[in-house]
């Protein structure tokens, strides 16, 4: 990756002039087109783990923030752990800051990154220490607390709902004062304190849905008589559920003119208010004017009108023309017998109303490849045919078009040029489809292998199990080895690619192993044979017994015949007949066929076998032994 060089003083005074200029020109002119530097991303790899012992940290987190302040920090990783920071596509590059943070840990400082080019950037190893039992416990308090505190949105809720609420709250946050306290801690008497903390807050979760989902069902009761309703009367718009815990929203298109808001299905005796956290304003007579709100003394079951009076129609004129924009936590509040319900929405009002995204796109594609690198090929590009897919706004103005844009959210299995979809690799692809004024729509595509190239695969994994059952070459591999040359020969051209050098190597190498021992062996049973054939032409007979007498007192005396093949003759004696022997003498002289023992025991048995040698080139060679025979000497 090559390295940027970091900017000067003036490169960035001169930027920031820039920058300025135009966003004074997007004031000028109402927006700024926050698309027009083109962004590509880099890969970034960050492993987290703990300073002593070197294990990763599960759920740790990386936070990447521009140096400059002019891109939103990154803080979700990829689904492979990668994360994709974003480097707008003008040569410069960008520097960002990043740390690291987990449960039980200290956060670590800051770091810059090289001002680089974008490619794929992989940063050393972030170690985190782990902060001594008390400290750890303490911070486990303290996000207790405010996982208790900040569980509900107490705006959302009436009176004796918040009152509830806080109840709840209070009563949780005094256990936890009540049942953990900070001392002298170890590892073990933290986690068991940390593990009661846990329970305290499932508790407190647990009872705070409760009052949440009793508020949602008043809620929803009362935002039912909620609605915008079109001049003609011909349209009901009513309020949208946004969120699990009461609250709404409501979208009004500039095309609504003449229609009004409408509360409806109250009795008599239920009094309707209504507010907005700001005011919505409208262009009159060349004046930007506030848009009154009604309240009581206007006419009940109405509001967001320009009445003056009770009489007049609670109604948007057509001359008007609201900004576009959202009101956020507007509310209706009702009042019935003293008790207030109030119903919390968002107002949006667009331009034009847009129904949202609709996206037709095929749920499975095969890969193609090219023939030569078996690179993917495959483009799955917006229409209406197999394998390509539709994205478009529907609104109520058949003329209106809207530009949808598509981003993948898995870039490692596909990504997305011009919003053409072109796959990296098979796997299931996730994408979002933008537009504006409408919620994002995720969709998926799951890319596949050919038949064709998943018999590639599957041959060349079988042929790399063949050759990696060989193991140890011997003698006795030669069939698997040539079971696998074999199988290998026979695999296609582009399977045999799929096949690994190393493995392909580890075959190679095993029949040049082979070939060695084979030539070893071929060699050895050559001298073994002549071997032989010497051993059958020097070797001479056993020799025959003539007599074993001991004539004397403590001899004995061996006669035998002569052998002329022999050079001479070995003789062995044992006082045990079938062990026990030692060579008691060499007669060196064939020609000499006798040989006395003396100095035995008197009255003792001994026996006696013998045989003949012969040397010859330098070897010796003996022939089997004679009979054995016995003797008691005198």
């Amino acid at each position: 990756m090559e390295k940027k060089k970091k900017r000067s003083w003036r490169q960035i005074l001169a930027m920031a002039f820039t920058f300025a200029m135009v966003m004074v020109f997007a004031g000028i002119t109402g927006k700024v087109d926050a698309n027009a530097e083109e962004m590509k991303y880099c890969t970034v790899t960050v492993k987290v783990t703990d300073k002593e012992t070197g294990a990763e940290i599960p759920g740790a987190k990386v936070i990447f923030r521009d140096y400059y302040n002019t891109l939103p920090d990154v803080t979700e990783p990829n689904e492979d752990g990668t994360y994709s920071l974003p480097y707008p596509d003008d040569g410069w590059g960008y520097y960002y800051r990043y740390y690291a943070k987990a449960e039980g840990y200290r956060t670590s400082s800051t770091t810059k990154t090289p001002d680089m080019q974008c490619d794929t950037l992989t940063l050393a190893t972030i170690k985190l220490e782990k902060l001594p039992p008390a400290e750890r416990l303490q911070e486990a308090i303290t996000a207790a607390q405010n996982d208790i505190n900040n569980y509900l949105n107490k705006d959302n809720y009436d009176t004796d709902q918040v009152a509830e609420i806080e109840s709840i709250i209070q009563n949780h946050l005094t256990r936890i004062e009540n049942e953990v306290e900070v001392g002298d801690e170890t590892e073990e008497s933290a986690d068991a304190k940390i593990a009661i903390l846990q329970g305290i807050v499932a508790d407190a979760k647990e009872a705070l849905d409760k009052v949440a989902t009793s508020q949602d069902n008043i809620n929803e009761e009362y935002a039912d008589f909620v609605s915008f309703e079109s001049a003609d009367g011909e349209t009901k718009t009513a309020l949208a559920r946004k969120d699990k815990y009461g609250k709404y929203e409501i979208t009004l298109s500039l095309f609504d003119k003449g229609g009004f808001f409408k509360v409806t299905g109250n009795d008599a005796d239920t009094k309707v208010s209504w507010k907005a956290e700001k005011e919505l304003w409208y262009q009159s007579a060349g004046r930007r004017t506030e848009f009154p709100y009604i309240d009581n003394s206007l006419k009940p079951g109405m509001f967001l009108n320009q009445a003056a009076t009770p009489q007049a129609s609670a109604s948007i004129p057509y001359e008007v023309t609201l900004e576009t924009g959202t009101l956020k936590d507007c509310s209706v509040t009702f009042t019935k017998g003293g008790k207030e319900v109030k119903v919390v929405f968002d107002l949006n009002v667009v331009a034009r109303k847009i129904f949202g995204i609709s996206v037709n796109a095929p749920e499975q594609v095969v890969l193609s490849r090219d023939a030569k690198t078996l690179k993917y090929n495959t483009v799955v590009a917006p229409g209406t045919g197999d394998g390509q897919y539709l994205a478009e706004v529907t609104s109520d103005d058949e003329n209106y078009t809207q530009d949808v844009t598509v981003e993948s959210l898995t870039p490692a299995t596909a990504k997305v040029e011009n919003n053409e979809i072109i796959p990296l690799k098979d796997g299931v692809a996730k994408f979002k489809a933008s537009a504006e004024g409408c919620e994002d729509v995720t969709f998926e595509i799951e890319f596949l292998m050919s038949a064709e190239e998943k018999k590639e695969i599957s041959d060349a994994a079988a042929v790399e199990k063949l050759i990696a059952k060989i193991g140890t070459v011997t003698l006795a591999k030669e069939s698997a080895i040539t079971t696998a040359r074999d199988a290998y020969n026979n695999l296609s051209a582009n399977a045999k690619k799929k096949v690994t050098a190393a493995t392909l190597k580890t075959l190679t190498a095993a029949e040049q192993k082979l070939s060695a021992l084979k030539t070893a062996a071929q060699k050895e049973a050559a001298a073994k044979k002549a071997a032989a054939k010497l051993a059958k032409k020097h070797t001479p007979a056993a020799p025959q017994w003539k007599s074993l007498k001991s004539k004397k007192t403590r001899t004995a005396t061996l006669t035998w015949k002569k052998n002329s093949k022999a050079t001479g003759y070995e003789i062995f004696m044992s006082t045990r007949k079938s062990s026990g022997y030692k060579k008691i003498a060499t007669v060196k002289n064939w020609k000499k066929y006798s040989y006395t023992k003396k100095k035995l025991e008197k009255k003792k048995t001994y026996y006696f076998k013998l045989r003949a040698y012969k040397k010859a080139g330098g070897k010796i060679y003996r022939s089997s032994f004679s009979k054995v025979k016995k003797v008691k000497v005198k």
